[in-house]
């Protein structure tokens, strides 16, 4: 499963879209927060974050995503 992390609607769908193509699984979020939120991150075997997020920047979001659940 990729996780695509973009906030630009466009390249999102496009990314998406492309490697859906491909034949990859494929999930796309726009905003962090909403990617902290997600059930099974454990799925994920690649990701493809945006640095330039709003309120959270791409690398920021991949160290907490690391971070052990509570």
């Amino acid at each position: 499963m990729i996780l695509v992390v973009e906030d630009d609607a466009a390249v999102r769908n496009s990314m998406k879209f492309s490697l859906e193509a491909e034949g990859y699984q494929v999930r796309a979020y726009s905003k962090a927060p909403d990617v902290l939120e997600a059930p099974d991150l454990s799925e994920i075997d690649c990701l493809v974050v945006d640095y330039r997020l709003e309120g959270m920047n791409g690398l920021e979001l991949v160290r907490q995503m690391k971070r052990p659940s509570p």
